[in-house]
């Protein structure tokens, strides 16, 4: 497999030129990086037959020669979208946090957000007992070379009881005249009853073919109350491998909505762990690939405690060439009791050659527990359509509302006005164009 060497033995060059493991002087944490990069080599790239990525190929993704250690000294500050003015924002290009353009002005004194390498560096008691302790390096060859090659990184904490009037914009793009691959990296530690909302936010479109490996680390304390908007609306030739890995305790509340609208290929990895009795998790995702892109989403929600409630949703539109996967699993654990679980993915058709893989899976070993999955494909209703076309509505217009309603239910989560409006706007404008 070309791919498989030719860019395994460019990541080793680079790791071997940077020293990275010595030059972050990592304090406490020797090894860190260079034990990751050997779980990265044991494991390479994940092909068809990995059974967790088996409908997708990386390898045209990396035909062309990749730049994996951006310098960023050329930079120019990119447009922010409008409902950026409702937010904090924390602008990440190549991988590293660029201060000058984010602007946190009114954060409240007590938030910390800044490099999580600097973080580590300074012995933040927070940023040390977490790294490494909540997505594992051998689950996933991705995460792994994030672990050994991510730059600067992000590094928020929310203490305890501090709540966020406005939510967090990660605004997240790549930039430079080259092939990029980076590898953004952000730990997130929300205290006990803290409150806010992150909106990750990737949108690449100024440069040649890039490939962004992100990941993202949740760590939520008891009553905490976290939600995540995930919009992801890169330009047709940027591709995504998007990691969330969120650990939440006791009486936590947690909700994520991705939007996944653009892109050559976006990988979803969303793993929710429910680390302690009666918290909840709430899962909600959105999808409309078509013209060869393919958009996959795949979930973990992991009962490991009695008392806990997790909801999931995912709903596609795919058109023709479009290629969707949804691979969602519920694992209940045998001191899970009282568990309540569900799960459904749906998924609309708009043509013969759309594609869509759907698993939605339940693995309960508890027994006192209410646990249900769904999943149906299929075409838009013809009796509705023929309704709409009764009442003089022309069939374009006549799709995009049946389609508009569909994504409504999913949309209706989004709780900040502005991006709710925004999102809305780009799906009924898509939607015409079918």
């Amino acid at each position: 497999m070309v791919m498989e060497h030719t860019l395994k033995e460019r990541l080793l060059e680079v790791f071997t030129q940077h020293d990275l493991a010595a030059k972050s002087a990592f304090i406490g944490l020797e090894g860190f990086r260079n034990t990751a990069f050997e779980t990265f080599k044991a494991k390479g790239f994940p092909g068809r037959k990995h059974e967790e990525y088996r409908f997708l190929n990386f390898e045209p993704l990396f035909k062309p020669a990749h730049e994996i250690q951006p310098v960023a000294n050329t930079l120019k500050e990119p447009a922010y979208p409008e409902w950026d003015k409702d937010c904090f924002r924390i602008v990440v290009i190549n991988g590293q946090l660029i201060r000058q353009w984010s602007n946190l002005d009114g954060l409240p004194s007590a938030i910390t957000i800044g490099s999580l390498q600097e973080a580590l560096e300074m012995k933040n008691v927070k940023a040390l007992a977490a790294i490494g302790t909540l997505a594992s390096n051998d689950d996933d060859p991705f995460v792994a070379l994030n672990s050994a090659l991510f730059n600067q990184g992000v590094f928020i904490h929310i203490p305890d009881k501090v709540t966020l009037d406005k939510p967090l914009h990660l605004y997240i793009t790549n930039q430079g005249n080259t092939h990029l691959f980076t590898q953004p990296r952000i730990l997130v530690i929300a205290g006990k009853q803290a409150n806010a909302s992150l909106i990750q936010h990737f949108a690449t479109a100024t440069l040649p073919a890039s490939f962004t490996n992100s990941l993202c680390e949740v760590q939520a304390d008891e009553d905490a109350n976290i939600t995540m908007y995930c919009v992801q609306n890169e330009e047709e030739n940027q591709s995504l491998v998007n990691t969330i890995e969120a650990h939440i305790s006791k009486f936590c509340n947690f909700k994520t909505v991705t939007v996944t609208l653009g892109g050559k290929l976006v990988r979803n990895n969303l793993n929710v762990v429910l680390d302690s009795a009666e918290c909840e998790a709430h899962l909600y995702g959105y999808y409309h690939p078509k013209n060869q892109q393919t958009f996959d989403n795949h979930t973990l929600v992991d009962h490991k405690f009695p008392h806990c409630n997790s909801n999931e949703l995912y709903k596609g539109v795919v058109e023709e060439g479009g290629h969707a996967v949804f691979n969602g699993k519920v694992f209940v654990r045998k001191d899970a009791q009282k568990t309540n679980a569900f799960q459904n993915n749906k998924n609309i058709l708009l043509s013969d050659d759309a594609t869509v893989n759907t698993k939605p899976q339940l693995e309960i070993y508890a027994d006192d527990v209410k646990c249900s999955h769904g999943s149906s494909t299929g075409y838009l209703d013809p009796e509705q359509l023929f309704y709409l076309r009764s009442r003089g509505i022309s069939l374009e217009k006549a799709r995009a509302l049946l389609l508009k309603a569909y994504a409504a239910e999913v949309l209706d989560q989004i709780e900040l006005e502005s991006l709710h409006q925004h999102l809305s706007e780009q799906i009924e404008a898509i939607n015409h164009q079918v």
